[in-house]
């Protein structure tokens, strides 16, 4: 389960950019259609939702990983010592 959801932190990364930069790019075209700036707008607040929730997955992910190697060390050394 924790890998799943490490790919899909990763993942969330990955489509979090590209929606940021597909939104700001649609946000300066010459069409000044107000939906158009809307969609673009959902494209840059969304995307960033996701880039920051993708980012806080790994780092939740990597803080696991941690424990667990400290968890591991401890067993490790009481069972030698």
């Amino acid at each position: 389960m924790i890998g799943l959801v490490a790919i899909l932190g990763l993942f969330s990364i990955a489509l979090g950019l590209v929606a940021i930069v597909l939104g700001f790019i649609a946000w300066g075209q010459r069409g000044k259609v107000r939906a158009k700036r809307t969609m673009a707008a959902w494209g840059i607040g969304l995307g960033t939702l996701s880039l920051v929730l993708g980012i806080v997955g790994v780092v939740i992910v990597n803080e696991a990983f941690e424990d667990l190697d400290r968890e591991l060390d401890e067993i490790e050394s009481d069972l030698d010592g």
